[in-house]
């Protein structure tokens, strides 16, 4: 059952959601393009590829689902899985980072820099604010920290990507079992959603440690950290906790009129509504967080090294002359 486009609101939010969809994908083909033809540190870059794709890709099955309507909720599920593949970009992509080495006209890899860089911090705040602060002071601890925030990462790609499988077998066995939006206890979507939201809760906390650690580091602080770290916080952490609030407050009237619209239909749309806003949002800051220009470097001019080098010949020859003479 698809809404009811002869409501001006629910005609004007997809025309103007599809019309900013858009531009927003528009600018990510421009933002990838740009990448492809600047790749001065292509193993950080090729991550960012599958990164840039996330907005549009949650983005527009989205607004597929508010047109085809609610029966068509379990397109969501693609996004979902999408994010998995997503946050795993990411935090590869912060780690290439942190073993990032500049070097004029090219940049290197070095996973020894990695426990190198850990290590002059000393001590590094935990996972876990009330655990205080873990001490590294040597390349086992360093080891162990990096294990625990790529666990915290990887137990939520899993999940997610446990949660789209489930939710697939679950939709076509019983569907009335599933019921999308429901967040009555005896329907598989809340469950599904509580663990999802458990899930990026501890994601949240991890790379929350994570970003700290890295602004610490003073090589990377002009990186933009911040506005990288909240690119994946609008993209996974947000859809990820959002859907059961929107369904309590559709379950209990507060939305929506909830004689005139079903609880599933009101929780839908505006999940799916919430979840356009904020990927076209995230989709124009990645253009400005992940920029190719970070990883230029300047090549040393010969012409400047010509010069200094001739420089010091004039400074020591004379010195060289009198040495000889005595």
């Amino acid at each position: 059952m698809a809404y009811n486009f002869d409501e001006i609101g629910t005609r004007s939010t997809v025309a103007v959601s599809v019309f900013l969809l858009s531009l927003s994908s528009l600018f990510t083909l421009i933002h990838i393009k740009n990448h492809c033809i600047s790749l001065k540190y292509a193993e950080a870059q090729i991550l960012i590829l599958a990164l840039a794709l996330t907005p549009s890709v949650i983005g527009w099955c989205s607004w597929i689902t508010i047109v085809l309507g609610p029966d068509w909720a379990q397109l969501d599920l693609i996004g979902i899985s999408y994010m998995s593949i997503a946050a795993l970009s990411f935090f590869y992509y912060t780690l290439k980072l942190f073993g990032w080495e500049a070097n004029p006209g090219f940049n290197v890899y070095r996973y020894g820099k990695i426990q190198h860089r850990l290590i002059s911090l000393g001590s590094i705040k935990s996972v876990f604010i009330w655990m205080g602060s873990m001490r590294i002071g040597n390349c086992s601890e360093a080891m162990g920290y990096l294990n625990l925030v790529k666990l915290g990462v990887f137990q939520f790609a899993f999940v997610l990507a446990g949660i789209g499988i489930a939710g697939v077998i679950i939709q076509f066995a019983d569907s009335e079992l599933m019921d999308y939006g429901n967040p009555d206890i005896y329907h598989a979507w809340l469950w599904l959603r509580v663990a999802e939201a458990a899930s990026a809760l501890i994601a949240f906390l991890v790379l929350h440690s994570w970003k700290q650690t890295m602004k610490r580091i003073e090589d990377l602080s002009k990186l933009k950290i911040d506005s990288k770290f909240q690119v994946i916080a609008w993209c996974l952490l947000l859809p990820s906790i959002q859907p059961i609030p929107m369904a309590l407050l559709s379950k209990y009237g507060i939305i929506a009129d909830s004689d005139a619209n079903s609880v599933k239909e009101v929780t839908v749309f505006t999940h799916n509504f919430l979840l356009i806003i904020e990927m076209i949002a995230a989709g124009i800051l990645q253009v400005v967080s992940f920029q190719p220009e970070e990883f230029y470097v300047e090549e040393v001019s010969t012409e400047l090294e010509d010069k200094n080098e001739n420089k010091y010949l004039e400074e020591t020859t004379p010195n060289v002359t009198l040495r000889i003479m005595d």
